[in-house]
């Protein structure tokens, strides 16, 4: 399944949380293949220099070492990145959302991420001491990933050696890309931390 099309199953997915949401199979291909058309636009504007602006943004943020790592970090970065952006009107939430998922590091799957995974995390709740069962990140409407921790993750296990630059901090990809990652979206919620926060009691 194409990367596109798992960013529109997973808009769709969001019904689980929202039923009001009015999505239906029509729709869902409808944005698939707007999704296909703005990743081949990619290069031009107004996704270049949007593209470029949010990168150099999110190179600082994610180089930031300060804290110790832990159980759901990208979740609290890609969330507070995001609404930061927001906040800024630097964008709006046209061109950049929360994605949640699993992500395969040289063919081996990280997290093990499923819809079900998701629901029972949403649930029972997270911890910042658990196991990660998924993963975070912020995609952008021309399908190219920003994501703010992995690779602080990859160096913390040994799987990755310490970047030698801030801006290699930041794992940018795109569906295109063949290189040790992939990025399995299975919800596109940015509403998720509310949901989880939710059903903590």
């Amino acid at each position: 399944m194409s990367f596109e099309k798992k960013i529109a199953r997973g808009i769709e997915y969001r019904r689980h949380f929202e039923p009001e949401l009015k999505l239906d199979e029509k729709t869902t291909r409808l944005l698939e293949n707007l999704f296909v058309q703005t990743s081949k636009k990619a290069m031009q504007e107004p996704f270049f220099s949007i593209r470029q602006g949010v990168c150099s943004q999110a190179a600082n943020y994610a180089a930031d070492n300060s804290v110790e790592p832990f159980a759901y970090q990208c979740l609290a970065d890609s969330h507070t990145f995001l609404q930061s952006c927001l906040d800024q009107k630097f964008l709006d939430d046209r061109y950049m959302t929360l994605t949640v998922g699993d992500i395969s590091f040289d063919g081996e799957r990280l997290f093990n991420a499923t819809q079900q995974t998701i629901e029972d995390c949403v649930a029972s709740g997270i911890s910042t001491v658990d196991q990660p069962r998924f993963h975070v990140w912020l995609t952008l409407v021309d399908m190219t990933v920003i994501d703010l921790t992995i690779v602080n993750q990859m160096v913390v296990q040994n799987r990755l050696p310490i970047p030698t630059a801030p801006d290699k901090w930041l794992n940018v990809w795109r569906p295109e890309r063949k290189g040790r990652f992939d990025y399995h979206p299975i919800l596109i919620d940015d509403n998720f931390l509310s949901r989880l926060q939710r059903s903590v009691h």
